[in-house]
């Protein structure tokens, strides 16, 4: 697993419809000047011809190149983790099929993530493919009512971001984990995410294990921002959006803050329905009730993952988590929510 005194990286790449992006990651990628790794593309049920390009381009470059293919939409969150069992390296890097890296980009992850014990995952600064002299995220906040927002979107890039910082959410394009500490927060995603806030969950595990997420913004990668996504179904993303959301509190919170933001964040929830309801948007209404009829019928399950969460993996109170959130805008999220899903 280890030559010359460098190890092995795994670098995992989920391929969905990607036809337009792929051929451009992935040839970026064979130039990344780590000079130890290896690359997973795990297609799923691609219909836009990508998969016929992966085999074409990339299916006899065996020393470098794995293609994998699963024959139906399971979701970003179950193939990672496909990609993950297929993996020999002493690390592995998570990356979309909708980027193009630096040829450093791999580099200066290693480099970070050995740096210091205290590290569990790291990720690089995303610039936009689009407008390359802008920031795209340099990764992910929640509030206490586990609503999102990219830090950094749509920002010029004047080196405000070039520290290293540590991040509440890490986004997995460029992320960058060791095979131990996957092993010691129960796996890499929960596949019951079909897509959406597994990174959340990801993450929330790594920090009440007793580690870090940190920004590493050497590591840059160019990329062109839910490009699956764009794919599919508002109302779809919206119903895993939600459900997922909830999950995630009821998988991570401890129970006194549990109850206090879980109702909070329900409370929030009525308000963005009936701003659908008053733009028509039925489509939403139903998703977001199938969202939370979901975790209803899934409670029992829910919460036996959450006794491993609580038990096996929490070092650290909320507090540590906590501190890295941002606080609730009520004005701002109902702005943004009642456009996005």
């Amino acid at each position: 697993m280890r030559r010359n005194g460098l190890d092995l990286v795994s670098i995992v790449i989920v391929n969905f419809n990607g036809s337009a992006y792929i051929e451009r990651c992935i040839d970026s990628v064979l130039k990344t000047d780590y000079p130890r790794f290896e690359v997973i593309i795990v297609d799923v049920a691609s219909t836009d011809g990508s998969w016929q390009i992966l085999k074409e381009k990339y299916g006899g470059m065996h020393d470098k190149v794995q293609l994998l293919r699963i024959n139906e939409d399971v979701g970003y969150s179950p193939a990672n983790n496909v990609g993950l069992e297929h993996a020999n390296g002493h690390m592995v890097a998570l990356l979309n099929n909708d980027v193009e890296v630096s040829a450093s980009w791999l580099s200066s992850l290693v480099h970070a993530l050995v740096s210091n014990a205290s590290i569990g995952a790291v990720q690089g600064k995303q610039r936009m493919l689009s407008d390359r002299d802008r920031i795209d995220s340099v990764g992910n906040v929640i509030d206490r009512c586990c609503y999102i927002r990219q830090v950094g979107y749509g920002e010029v890039d004047r080196g405000q971001y070039d520290r290293p910082l540590e991040i509440c959410v890490g986004q997995p394009t460029p992320m960058l984990l060791k095979m131990s500490t996957i092993k010691n927060i129960g796996g890499l995603f929960d596949s019951d995410y079909w897509h959406l806030h597994e990174d959340t969950d990801l993450s929330w595990r790594i920090w009440m294990s007793g580690k870090k997420v940190l920004l590493v913004p050497q590591s840059v990668v160019f990329h062109a921002r839910s490009a699956s996504l764009k794919t599919q179904q508002q109302d779809l993303l919206c119903f895993h959006n939600k459900k997922n959301a909830i999950m995630t509190m009821l998988k991570n919170y401890e129970l006194r803050n549990l109850a206090v933001y879980l109702p909070l964040h329900l409370l929030i929830l009525v308000g963005l329905l009936m701003l659908y309801i008053r733009r028509r948007r039925f489509d939403m209404v139903r998703a977001s009730c199938a969202a939370v009829c979901w975790n209803m019928r899934n409670l029992r399950k829910t919460f036996t993952k959450r006794r491993v969460v609580q038990e096996r993996i929490r070092s650290r109170p909320d507090s540590v988590f906590k501190s890295l959130m941002e606080p609730l805008n009520i004005l701002w999220l109902y702005r943004r929510r009642s456009i996005w899903p």
